[in-house]
């Protein structure tokens, strides 16, 4: 077994156990979630990009968001800040997220700088050789 399919393997596994501090969270759903993890994980190999796999997982969030808010699937018990107020566990949440996307950013920005490094080095190369 490569690499490959080993992360593709532990991917879904630690995916499956993030999402499994919700109340919504039931036994039965652990092969549908590792499932998606799988899914999501194979979708990045192949794609060479996190990028469809970010998207695959805002639609799945839609989908399941919608599904829950009709109430087709039981009671959805959470409700919208705007409905219940500021609370510690918003604010927890609001934090994480901000640092979570600035470590995003900050990765983002690095890869574009060692991406236009690289090919500067590439092209310099190129042209040392046609000398």
């Amino acid at each position: 077994m490569g690499r490959p399919t080993l992360a593709i393997l532990i991917s879904p596994f630690v995916f499956t156990l993030v999402h499994f501090d919700k109340s919504w969270a039931l036994l039965l759903m652990v092969p549908i979630v590792f499932g998606a993890g799988a899914l999501l994980g194979w979708l990045a190999r192949t794609s060479d990009t996190l990028l469809f796999g970010m998207l695959g997982h805002w639609v799945m969030d839609v989908g399941l968001l919608a599904y829950w808010w009709t109430q087709i699937a039981g009671t959805f018990a959470e409700r919208p800040v705007w409905d219940t107020g500021w609370d510690q566990a918003f604010a927890i949440e609001c934090a994480v997220f901000a640092g979570a996307l600035a470590a995003f950013i900050t990765a983002v920005l690095r890869l574009k700088r060692r991406s236009a490094a690289g090919r500067a080095r590439i092209w310099k190369g190129a042209i040392s050789t046609e000398s």
